[in-house]
């Protein structure tokens, strides 16, 4: 079975990690791609780029490049001035798989996996991390594209990161069984000590009113009035 690699622009060091012309591997970027090539002048053969946006938002940006790119251009409608294009099956996914979707890549992932590849690999993905991404990015869109690996993995799929710099995305300092648990149970353990030391003291409640003394009374077990 062929592997895939979906690529966000976070990292670029495209040539060292991604096996560009390896057979048995499928390379895919997003449109973003293309303005960093033209920018730096250099050619990078993804077998697919996905700009899967309204013409009008990518027409400025994107498409001087598309025009001329030679490898595949996944659009989302017709562009007979991209002479070497498909149309993204959106009408399959959603019906497949349904409509909640936020981000290029989740639309990326979903269809690797519809298909047919099973072993997918990840790289330049900044979701999560408080200097490249939005807001929207680290909010809405990270948790639609967590959603479908999750989905994926379910189903049978190996989800692999390859980033090499990338400290948050797919990542967490506190594994929450193993770390965060036996901390709170550290706390609550100092707390109940302080606590205990609270209610051995001797507490005058003539200067609280009435409700709370009550509450004291009820907090302290001390029954002192």
């Amino acid at each position: 079975m062929k592997k895939v690699y979906i690529c966000g622009l976070a990292e670029r060091n495209f040539k060292k990690v991604l096996p560009f012309n390896n057979p048995d591997c499928e390379i895919w970027g997003l449109g973003v791609h293309a303005i960093w090539m033209r920018k730096h002048k250099r050619f990078l053969p993804f077998n697919k780029l996905f700009e899967i946006h309204d013409y009008s938002e990518y027409v400025q940006d994107t498409f001087p490049f598309l025009v001329n790119y030679s490898n595949k251009v996944v659009l989302k409608d017709k562009n007979e001035y991209i002479p070497n294009y498909e149309l993204y099956p959106f009408e399959e996914i959603y019906e497949t798989y349904g409509t909640y979707f936020t981000n290029s890549l989740s639309y990326m992932l979903i269809l690797a996996y519809h298909l047919g590849y099973r072993d997918i690999y990840l790289y330049g993905i900044s979701f999560g991390d408080p200097d490249k991404a939005t807001l929207r990015e680290n909010i809405q869109e990270k948790a639609n594209l967590y959603y479908w690996i999750g989905y994926l993995q379910g189903k049978g799929c190996k989800i692999t990161d390859v980033s090499q710099k990338n400290k948050y995305f797919l990542k967490t300092k506190n594994i929450y069984s193993s770390v965060v648990l036996p901390k709170i149970a550290r706390q609550r353990k100092k707390v109940n000590k302080e606590f205990q030391k609270l209610k051995n003291k001797k507490i005058d409640f003539s200067e609280y009113n009435e409700d709370c003394r009550s509450f004291l009374k009820e907090l302290f077990k001390l029954g002192n009035e």
